[in-house]
């Protein structure tokens, strides 16, 4: 489901200059294809701070992008901040 709904609603607003589409999402395949869907300037993170604060930023505030092998690797591993704390 998840690679049918962004390209049905990606095209009408990635290309109106008058439109948002936000999404948020759990699901970080999503990374692998960053550049077929939304640009990496439509990436945000959030992490969860000691004193209960939320910060947000960017993934376009790290250098070096474009020499990653994969965007969704390096975010797993921690290069990006935002780890996901998984419970089991």
């Amino acid at each position: 489901m998840w690679r049918q709904k962004p390209t049905y609603y990606a095209p009408d607003y990635r290309y109106n200059n008058r439109s948002q589409l936000l999404v948020t999402t759990h699901y970080d395949p999503l990374l692998d294809v960053l550049d077929d869907l939304f640009g990496k300037d439509s990436v945000w993170f959030t992490e969860k701070k000691e004193d209960g604060n939320t910060e947000l930023f960017p993934l376009t505030d790290f250098k070096g992008l474009n020499k990653l092998s994969s965007i969704r690797k390096s975010y797993k591993n921690g290069q990006f901040g935002a780890v996901p704390e998984i419970y089991c």
